[in-house]
């Protein structure tokens, strides 16, 4: 006798194809490269605002880098943490 396996995790492709139905599901973005102040996701070369340390930059600089960034470009409501630079 033959004893029969289930997947234990099947309801997460379940769980997924709904989000994908409902066109609520999204993807991560993928690091290209290291994470630096500036640096690749997804292929596109981006400010990394997921940290308040930026290298060679002083406290003040960075917080108004990071406001005339938001400015400019807006921001996500998904809370991405980085903003495109050529697009």
């Amino acid at each position: 006798m033959t004893a029969t396996r289930t997947n234990p995790l099947a309801y997460l492709a379940v769980q997924l194809n709904e989000l994908k139905t409902k066109g609520t599901h999204s993807k991560l973005a993928r690091a290209g490269d290291e994470q630096a102040p500036v640096c690749t996701f997804d292929g596109k070369k981006v400010i990394n605002l997921a940290s308040n340390k930026l290298p060679g930059l002083p406290r003040i600089q960075a917080a108004r880098a990071a406001l005339e960034a938001t400015r400019k470009y807006g921001v996500g409501a998904l809370g991405l943490e980085f903003v495109e630079l050529d697009g």
